[in-house]
């Protein structure tokens, strides 16, 4: 895919490349202007009802997407793009309701979002940063700043975060001091927990308000964390606690038991062991890129790993993501819940074969890794 280099574009430059990119994919350049007529609309609504009808659109888009052969690179950068585009809207429509705001700002996201690699099955997973001193009631504006959008995301169809990662709650809205202090600590005492969340503070992305507020310390962050041999070593620890869709013979596991019972994870399975494979190396060499897939070409680039360790990994990464894409359009097509779990019965042998050899690359370059790091 010709992708743009969005770990450094805003939001708007990183659509505009996406949609160049659609017309290139399908040869067509009405796929460019299907993409800027989805953004100029987010732009242009007046209210969260008229934004909610991006419930069913999304899903929708998604489908039509992946049956006009966009692949599922195109498909999350480009859904990321939109939710981008919704969450600035949702903040300019709530400042125009609220009082000025108390001072400067910005809103984060992180996750598949601030990854570049959002999906129609999504949830929520936002943050937010304030200049320091700034008025002691500053800190209950950004609060009701948060409540509104994410109560206005939800409408929109991208859930709550179950886990608590929000501006509405204390411990995801800080002013720059204290988040410069929550991120030095999680690299100077990595305990199993910090170092879980580091996970979280090394994909956050402003997507809103003043990037200075923290771009310098996510930045600063990331070199200390790459000088830290303790906290790499924590973060390889907590790379390797998961584990590809595979049962003991190396065959794909199904589930045990539940709703999805006898279905093949992807997300669990397959995509997060790639993407904490990806957050590891990029830790370890400094690479401020956000997407999986930009921090395994900058990790071949930089010589962290193999280079043909690395293009088996992106090309996994890929073939997961294709086949997830895939299912989420038909889930749309038959008119059920979206969800990350294949039905095997749905997918020829042939596909259940390339997912296997996907899953098959991950423990073999978790072993390297776990190599590497044992003292």
């Amino acid at each position: 895919m010709n992708k743009p280099n969005t770990h450094h574009e805003s939001g708007r430059e990183a659509a505009d490349e996406l949609a160049e990119s659609a017309s290139l994919q399908l040869q067509r350049p009405d796929a460019r202007l299907r993409l800027d007529e989805q953004l100029r609309a987010i732009d242009t609504a007046d209210s969260v009802e008229t934004l909610s009808t991006w419930s069913t659109r999304l899903r929708l888009l998604q489908l039509q997407w992946s049956r006009g052969g966009l692949d599922a690179e195109y498909q999350a950068r480009a859904v990321t793009a939109l939710v981008d585009a919704l969450t600035t809207r949702l903040i300019q429509l709530a400042e125009a309701i609220m009082t000025p705001p108390p001072g400067p700002y910005a809103w984060l996201a992180c996750g598949s979002q601030g990854r570049f690699e959002q999906t129609t099955h999504t949830d929520q997973d936002n943050a937010l940063i304030y200049a320091d001193g700034l008025a002691p009631e500053a800190d209950a504006w950004f609060q009701r700043l948060g409540e509104f959008v994410t109560d206005g995301l939800a409408a929109c169809g991208i859930p709550h975060c179950p886990g608590g990662v929000s501006p509405r709650a204390a411990d995801w809205r800080h002013p720059v001091a204290r988040w410069r202090k929550r991120l030095e600590d999680t690299i100077e005492y990595p305990e199993r927990k910090a170092v879980m969340l580091a996970s979280h503070y090394f994909d956050l992305r402003v997507i809103h308000g003043d990037a200075e507020l923290f771009t310098p310390i996510q930045e600063n962050a990331l070199k200390a964390a790459a000088s830290n041999q303790r906290f790499l070593l924590r973060a390889a620890e907590n790379t390797l606690r998961s584990h590809a869709g595979l049962d003991l013979l190396r065959r794909l596991q199904r589930m045990g038991s539940g709703a999805h019972a006898g279905h093949i994870s992807l997300k669990h399975g397959g995509l997060l062991p790639i993407s904490q494979l990806a957050l590891c190396y990029a830790l370890q060499g400094a690479l401020p890129q956000k997407h999986t897939l930009d921090r395994l070409e900058a990790a071949a680039e930089a010589g962290i790993v193999a280079a043909d360790g690395i293009a088996d990994l992106i090309q996994a990464y890929r073939t997961i993501s294709d086949q997830r894409a895939r299912h989420l359009a038909r889930c749309t097509a038959q008119h059920r819940a979206q969800d990350n779990y294949l039905r095997p019965a749905e997918s020829s042998e042939l596909a259940l074969r390339q997912l296997r050899d996907a899953y098959a690359i991950i423990p073999v370059m978790q072993k390297s890794l776990r190599l590497g790091v044992t003292p």
